[in-house]
């Protein structure tokens, strides 16, 4: 899997020396904590369970999500934005727990 995951590590080295406004460098810092949740597939019992992974990424992409959410009250487009992010990864969790609760798991028929 990890050639795989290799893309999307490039993607963000790339969002990171992106310069953007000011307005948008908290939505991308959330962003770039809740892309390391797509290395779940990675993580094996017992060394790590992925849900903890997830879990801990969901944990560091709040942080910024409370400064956009603290800076942007009024506005109903950023706190969807942050809504959303933390509904897909609690969502994650939620599949993650249900199907491959000690990690990735293939079918060896």
């Amino acid at each position: 899997m990890q050639p795989h995951l290799s893309t999307t590590q490039e993607a963000v080295k790339e969002l990171q020396k992106l310069k953007v406004n000011r307005e948008l460098d908290w939505h991308m810092k959330a962003i770039q904590e809740l892309i390391s949740c797509v290395s779940w597939v990675l993580y094996k019992a017992p060394q790590q369970l992925p849900t903890v992974v997830v879990k801990e990424s969901l944990g560091s992409a709040e942080f910024w999500t409370n400064r956009i959410r603290k800076e942007h009250k009024g506005d109903p487009d950023h706190l969807a934005f942050c809504d959303t992010l933390k509904k897909c990864v609690v969502g994650l969790v939620a599949y993650i727990d249900e199907y491959h609760k000690t990690g990735l798991t293939f079918n060896p028929r």
